[in-house]
């Protein structure tokens, strides 16, 4: 299921991790409308990347929604809101390195 134009739900729940370790990561159904949202937000970025650099920039997941066992096995607090779906790990490294990406965002950040 596609949880946006360009992010698949597929995409967002994926982790080497939980493959390794035979830990089930789902979405919740109840948490879906946050994993939309996050999502959404994940378009806007790609969208004024992609208007900055004057070329389609993706943006590579690394990490989305996180069950309550991957999360601790990687470490996260049980606050962390990966397990809520409202929480990205990416990367548009068209455009540049994450110290690039953030500083060219950051006037845009309640835009976004």
């Amino acid at each position: 299921m596609q949880l946006s134009e360009h992010f698949s739900e597929a995409e967002f729940v994926r982790s080497e991790l939980a493959a390794r370790r035979h830990i089930v990561n789902v979405l919740p159904a109840d948490l879906l409308p946050e994993a939309q949202a996050t999502a959404g937000m994940l378009e806007r970025i790609r969208a004024r990347l992609s208007l900055i650099a004057g070329r389609e920039v993706p943006i590579y997941l690394s990490s989305g929604y996180r069950c309550l066992p991957l999360n601790r096995a990687l470490g996260s607090a049980d606050t962390s809101h990966h397990v809520l779906a409202a929480a990205a790990d990416w990367t548009a490294p068209a455009f540049g390195s994450p110290s690039e990406v953030c500083t060219v965002l950051a006037p845009f950040v309640s835009e976004l």
